[in-house]
């Protein structure tokens, strides 16, 4: 449900943080809300695909399940962080975004090691 939230917080926090002030901060609390309760929302889907291994195709270790679920959401806790930041900076709040989304661009899933392509 975040998911259609997320172009209008972004257009909303483009908009506003040109012009600064209370509105920029403001915008950019609106912003890093909509990716956390997205975060939030996609660590649970994940979570509860990995609980099982009747829903895998290749069983995942309990305790790789573990990490792979701490590493996944790790950015809602980020985004929560980002939240209180962006009432004392909106471009701060910006730039930690920005580092999440670097985060998440390296592979954080579990995957079949032994399997061949």
């Amino acid at each position: 449900m975040f998911v259609v939230a997320i172009p209008f917080a972004t257009s909303t926090m483009a908009a506003y943080l040109k012009s600064g002030g209370a509105d920029a901060h403001l915008a950019a609390a609106l912003y890093s809300g909509v990716l956390l309760g997205a975060a939030i929302s996609f660590s649970a889907i994940f979570g509860w695909s990995i609980r099982s291994d009747e829903r895998r195709h290749v069983p995942l270790p309990k305790d790789e399940a573990r990490r792979a679920l701490l590493r996944f959401g790790s950015g809602s806790l980020v985004y929560l962080v980002g939240i209180a930041i962006a009432f004392v900076s909106a471009i701060a709040t910006v730039v930690l975004i920005a580092l999440v989304a670097i985060f998440y661009v390296f592979e954080q899933t579990p995957t079949d090691r032994g399997a061949s392509a």
